[in-house]
């Protein structure tokens, strides 16, 4: 998951990150070969295509954010994929960035020691952000 974020304060300290199907620009998804410098380096021969979905803010003339959803894997399972079905502990990687994109946010599942939030240190975040959440 990746995130563009204009009002990132909104997003970390005030709100948190909430989306819903209502979110999702049907008509921006797509299917494509899979890119394999993006894959570990374990998984290219399991993964064989990318699975992406577009969101957006669309509660407000001037979106907050936009973000993008890839998931990699093989046809049949991508097409099986229904975005209502997740949850947030289904994320693997996560980041952000400011509207300079610049990174601001960094969560990998498999690296949790490497994680960062340049906006607010260790705060608990609220919503979709995977990291670090209230214990």
């Amino acid at each position: 998951m990746v995130v563009q974020c204009s009002r990132v304060t909104d997003l970390m300290y005030y709100q948190g990150f909430n989306w819903g199907i209502s979110n999702v620009e049907q008509e921006s998804g797509f299917v494509t070969e899979c890119s394999k410098d993006v894959l570990d380096p374990t998984l290219k021969n399991q993964y064989t295509n990318t699975r992406q979905w577009l969101l957006k803010d669309k509660h407000d003339p001037n979106p907050a954010w936009a973000a993008s959803i890839r998931v990699h894997g093989n046809l049949e399972a991508l097409s099986n994929i229904r975005l209502q079905d997740w949850t947030p502990k289904m994320i693997k990687i996560a980041e952000a960035v400011n509207p300079s994109g610049q990174l601001i946010y960094s969560f990998d599942r498999d690296q949790p020691q490497n994680a960062f939030n340049a906006i607010c240190d260790h705060m608990p975040l609220e919503g979709w952000w995977p990291w670090p959440k209230k214990t």
